[in-house]
């Protein structure tokens, strides 16, 4: 009899006797995935199909699979999600399915840089993997820069230990597959080419017009998924302990890039309030620190506005979305900023303002020699090249546990995405926002590369 569970924030994962790892960006078809794979398991057909993933014609999660983790109001998976599926198709073996977070999200670099963190984090948390799962969109015919960039930040969270382990799942798959070989910056073992269109239409409809179910196509599906399975029961456990070192590294990561964001952020004002300031005057300074969760920012004044806001996630902007958030007054203007709704966004950062003399600043720069403006100035040079250098150590670590995990490629690529993201920005707001990340990008790259020479 088929048998199928989620955990639960705080159950334990085991027991389960294979595991695959879900990765792919936004809108590859991994959530239908996810539901395709599930029904074939548990032996539904279209007119009585289970979701596991919330979709657009199936919005509720069957009550044994709901974790109880809220996603967004556009069905994009911001959790990771543990599903346990047996059956006689598996062996009457447990497979623990983790599927996790989009990549090239609507969010933004920043918001990509969570979900690797949220990756990661699900997968240390298991024992050992079988299979890790790329999901691409057989269309795709193109190498844009959206996925040069996806495959970029999916190559840096495959440890050398599993770059033999990873599979490529093709998705509404009509036949015939456009994307190539060679644009994977990592090796494939298996391909599994599936046509998850099943989930177009809704049981009603399936049960008005019976004439929408393929029967045929769905059984290619059943095979291909039961080949799939034959193929992951003779794959090898790889145990997860580089991810936990490329968790620890990742975060090391992360927080120098923030480090570096928020010194180019203040060296202007500080180079100004050196030439400018007067003997006995305050330097109001904002350093942007990394969290575990989401806080309503304003993109104009850069001030956070209401700290880890409850709304339901969204990564609106330029809309009345944050009306509802507590910093907006009667009038809907917020409290802080004083800007309406469409100025502002969720971010997994929160600004901290520092007020110091200039005496305090320049010590907390471990700036010295302060006998003139120049020489305080060389200062700050040397320790913007200190945060580059620190950077390059961590890749240097980071490359023994995931070789693909390079920070020059990583700026590469998202310079690339950026730009590709402002040709197409016609919110205003959000384009200066691009902007001001794709020049730090480009300092940073440049810093980089000099370090390399």
């Amino acid at each position: 009899m088929a048998q199928h569970s989620v955990i639960r924030p705080g159950e334990a994962l085991e027991p389960y006797d294979y595991s695959i790892l879900l990765l792919g960006a936004r809108g590859n078809g991994k959530s239908t995935f996810v539901n395709t794979l599930v029904n074939v398991i548990i032996g539904s057909n279209p007119g009585n199909l289970q979701a596991a993933a919330a979709c657009d014609k199936y919005p509720n999660i069957i009550p044994a699979l709901d974790d109880g983790l809220q996603e967004r109001n556009d069905f994009k998976t911001i959790h990771a999600h543990f599903y346990k599926l047996k059956s006689s198709i598996t062996d009457n073996k447990t497979i623990l399915v983790i599927d996790t977070p989009g990549l090239a999200s609507n969010g933004g670099i920043s918001e990509d840089d969570d979900n690797v963190q949220i990756i990661i984090n699900a997968a240390r948390r298991i024992k050992f993997l079988n299979a890790i799962i790329v999901v691409e969109k057989s269309s795709t015919n193109r190498l844009s820069p959206l996925v040069e960039y996806n495959l970029c930040r999916i190559s840096e969270i495959i440890p050398q230990d599993f770059q033999s382990q990873v599979i490529v799942a093709y998705t509404f798959n009509l036949g015939f597959i456009l994307f190539m070989d060679n644009w994977f910056p990592f090796p494939i073992q298996y391909k599994l080419k599936i046509n998850n269109g099943a989930f177009r239409y809704s049981s009603k409809e399936y049960q008005a017009n019976p004439k929408y179910i393929n029967k045929s196509d769905w059984d290619r599906s059943v095979n291909k998924i039961k080949k799939f399975i034959t193929k992951l029961l003779t794959m090898q456990k790889v145990p997860t302990i580089q991810y936990t070192n490329l968790f620890d590294h990742h975060s090391t990561m992360m927080n120098k890039i923030a480090d570096f964001k928020g010194f180019i952020d203040n060296i202007e004002k500080y180079k100004n309030f050196i030439k400018n300031s007067k003997p006995g005057e305050r330097l109001n300074a904002i350093k942007w620190i990394r969290t575990d969760y989401h806080n309503t920012v304003c993109l104009e004044h850069r001030t956070l506005c209401h700290e880890k806001c409850s709304l339901n996630f969204d990564d609106s902007h330029g809309t009345s979305f944050f009306n509802n958030c507590l910093c907006m007054n009667a009038q809907k203007i917020c409290k802080v900023c004083g800007c309406n709704s469409e100025n502002h966004a969720y971010k997994n950062e929160k600004p901290i303002i520092e007020i110091s003399s200039i005496d305090q600043m320049l010590d907390s720069c471990s700036i010295g020699d302060r006998s003139s403006s120049e020489n305080i100035l060389k200062a700050f040079e040397a320790k913007e090249q200190k945060l580059i250098l620190d950077l390059v150590e961590i890749e240097s670590n980071i490359s023994r546990i995931s070789p693909n995990y390079r920070i020059s490629m990583y700026l590469i690529k998202a310079i690339d995405y950026l730009r590709f993201q402002i040709e197409f920005m016609e919110n205003s707001n959000k384009l200066g926002e691009l902007q001001s990340t794709l020049t730090i990008y480009q300092r940073l790259a440049r810093g980089i590369q000099t370090c390399y020479r």
